[in-house]
Order: C-alpha cells, then structure tokens, then sequence
C-alpha cells in the first residue's frame, strides 16, 4: 500500500491504474505465500525469487483470470501478464 501511495500516486497516476495495481500486487502476495516466499527476510527473498522461478510458477499464475471467485480458463491476455509482471517488479526497484 505504501509503494502506490508514495511512488505512483505522486506522480499523477490514475487512481483506476493504483487500484490494478493493487490488485496485481494482491496476486503476487498470494503467489508469494501459496510458494512459502517472505518479505520478511530480504536476502533469502532474493535468493529464492528467481528468474527461472518467476517464469515457471509466477508467470502461469499470473496468466490465471481472477475476475471470478473461482478460475474458470486461463483467459488473460498477453498484454495483461506484461503489465502485471511491470507492476510487480515496479515493487521491488523503489
């Protein structure tokens, strides 16, 4: 929450474009815990949050449709995994 207030919000983003935002970093969070990733400790974060680890788990996760309680198809377009990976790594380049 801090990251949208601080970095997005100050320069003149949309408040529509914080709230995707949001939600993206919601989905990266519940991938974070679903594969045992803490925040917590950043140097064993890092070690573990992997190039090949975000593309073979976080990316299929990501390409997931949550519009509904429960995935129905994998439905989102390429362009929308794009722009969840940006704003997740916007994260973590403060």
């Amino acid at each position: 929450m801090e990251w949208a207030l601080a970095s997005r919000r100050g320069c003149g983003v949309a408040a529509n474009t914080i709230e995707r935002e949001l939600g993206d970093v919601g989905l990266a969070e519940e991938w974070f815990r679903k594969e045992g990733l803490s925040l917590a400790d950043p140097l064993t974060f890092v070690e573990l949050f992997t190039p090949n680890r975000i593309e073979a788990s976080l990316r299929p996760w990501l390409e997931r449709d949550f519009s509904r309680r429960k995935v129905v198809k994998i439905a989102v377009s390429s362009s929308e995994i794009k722009t969840r990976l940006e704003t997740i790594r916007g994260i973590f380049t403060l």
